[in-house]
């Protein structure tokens, strides 16, 4: 089995149990702790061994577990070979070409791998028939591949099983259909069929969740037909005495709606725990502790909480509704800063940092999906702590071979598990140069290839690519980058006072 697949098997442990969650896969299957190479093949039952230990784990079936799985990787192995993929493509595309893509990615790696046979093809404009057969018989994970995609691109697709070779068939056969395309169509033999209809409401109404069930289309709203999206919706219209507008987005462990706070008269947001992890109580402490974190956090650059509640067992935050777009959002929609206003953002966010520094808080995650430019004069905001740890009992933040964070923003020494205030300080000066030059330090085709360069290289000098930034700057972006937390700025503030007077 390809590398990269036991690799994102451990960020999904660690998205259901937190830090300890791959320890205990191990355990359960009675295998020693090891890390898998992303770059080589392992051995497949292995990775049937860690499957059955987090079937029994979460009292799931395997094959829920498998399907859970492949939700969860679609987006991420979308991100791992962008340049395999047509940005035009969505998920039907996707299915079509997946073997040639599939067949490609895994034989530039890996020659001697043995990948499935997937065979996909157009039966009309809005369905598509795939034929699957492997001696894996990891049909699970198709279903929950495609899933997934159709979240990530806002479909509602819709699955039959013609086959399955569980069932003795000698191979799986699929059909899928996007009945948001054939409501939308123009010919009236593509509009929606009433059995499709009922399926897709018989499928909300009688979900089953899995522990391990991150994400899935019946419980994701933004990925149904307006129709799907009211039963969805329905459970939650208030939190507390604050009234559920509408939903402004989701993200892997919460959903953001927009509310109405009754007694002031004035719009707010509400960060709740998906439902379907508000269960598990790893997922709820991860959650609580962002909430009292943030509680705790009153600063200017930091996102204020209005308050803190439980609702049907669900915990929720209230903070005050932003306007403006984040960082990550603002440069991906091409927009390059200048000189001064690069250094003004993360001076901000400097700002932010030390004040969170000074209550022994650590952010662990600063990117740019997680500053806030806030309109209408892109004043600085740093939000989403749910990586945040006391700098107390450092050692006991991850086990062995945990990730926590974003690689290319991650500190070196993050990989390990181990971070300090120095960590959010590179996070920053990484962000610094992307700003500054207008690519990122270091680039490569997948998450993993970004690791290893931060742990191995050096980036171009600054000056190499934009010549307009002076030597002192550029020594500056270097220092906050030093592999060698002992070489960076020690402090936040020092990061602020140094770049202020530069």
């Amino acid at each position: 089995m390809h590398g990269v697949i036991f690799f994102l098997l451990q960020r999904f442990t660690d998205n259901a149990f937190g830090s300890d969650g791959w320890t205990s896969l191990f355990e359960e299957a009675g295998l020693p702790l090891k890390t898998y190479s992303p770059a080589t093949s392992h051995p497949d039952d292995e990775l049937y061994r860690l499957i059955g230990a987090a079937a029994e784990i979460a009292n799931r079936p395997e094959s829920e577990i498998i399907e859970s799985f492949g939700e969860y990787i679609a987006p991420e192995l979308l991100a791992l070979h962008p340049g395999h993929v047509d940005k035009q493509w969505k998920t039907l595309d996707l299915l079509v070409n997946t073997e040639t893509v599939l067949h490609r990615v895994v034989r530039s790696t890996d020659p001697e791998a043995d990948p499935p046979v997937l065979r996909a093809q157009y039966v009309k404009a809005n369905e598509v028939q795939l034929i699957y057969a492997s001696t894996r018989k990891l049909c699970p994970l198709i279903k929950g591949i495609v899933r997934g995609l159709s979240r990530r691109f806002r479909e509602n697709i819709v699955i039959n099983e013609d086959a399955c070779m569980h069932n003795g068939d000698p191979f799986c056969s699929f059909h899928f259909t996007d009945v948001a395309h054939q409501k939308n169509a123009a010919d009236e033999e593509v509009n929606v069929s009433e059995t499709n209809k009922s399926e897709a409401s018989s499928r909300l109404e009688n979900k089953s969740v899995s522990a391990w069930a991150l994400n899935t289309d019946e419980e994701v709203a933004q990925n149904q037909t307006s129709d799907q999206a009211s039963i969805a919706s329905a459970s939650f219209t208030y939190f507390g005495n604050y009234q559920v507008l509408e939903e402004l987005g989701r993200g892997g462990m919460g959903v953001v709606y927009l509310a109405k706070d009754p007694a002031l008269n004035r719009e707010v947001a509400i960060k709740a725990l998906l439902p379907e992890l508000a269960s598990m109580p790893v997922m709820r402490e991860r959650f609580v502790r962002e909430a009292r974190s943030m509680a705790n956090l009153r600063h200017e650059r930091i996102i204020p909480v209005f308050h803190v509640g439980d609702e049907g067992n669900t915990p929720y935050i209230v903070m005050p509704r932003l306007v403006g777009v984040d960082l990550f959002g603002w440069l991906d929609e091409g927009n390059r800063a200048s000189i001064p206003h690069a250094t003004k953002i993360c001076l901000q966010v400097a700002d932010g940092l030390q004040a969170a520094h000074q209550q022994n808080l650590i952010h662990r995650d600063v990117k740019p999906s997680n500053i806030w430019l806030e309109a209408p004069k892109g004043d600085v905001k740093l939000m989403d702590f749910g990586l945040c740890r006391a700098l107390e009992g450092m050692e006991r933040i991850t086990s062995p071979g945990v990730l926590l964070g974003t690689p290319l923003y991650m500190a070196p020494e993050a990989a390990d598990g181990i971070a300090d205030a120095r960590s959010d300080i590179y996070s920053l000066g990484v962000i610094l140069y992307q700003l500054l030059c207008g690519k990122a330090p270091f680039e490569a085709k997948s998450p993993v290839a970004i690791l290893a360069k931060v742990l191995t290289k050096d980036p171009e000098p600054l000056r190499n690519i934009n010549e307009d930034i002076s030597p002192k700057l550029e020594a500056f972006v270097m220092r906050s980058m030093e592999k060698n937390p002992a070489d960076r700025f020690a402090s936040a503030q020092e990061f602020y006072d140094t770049l202020h007077a530069i």
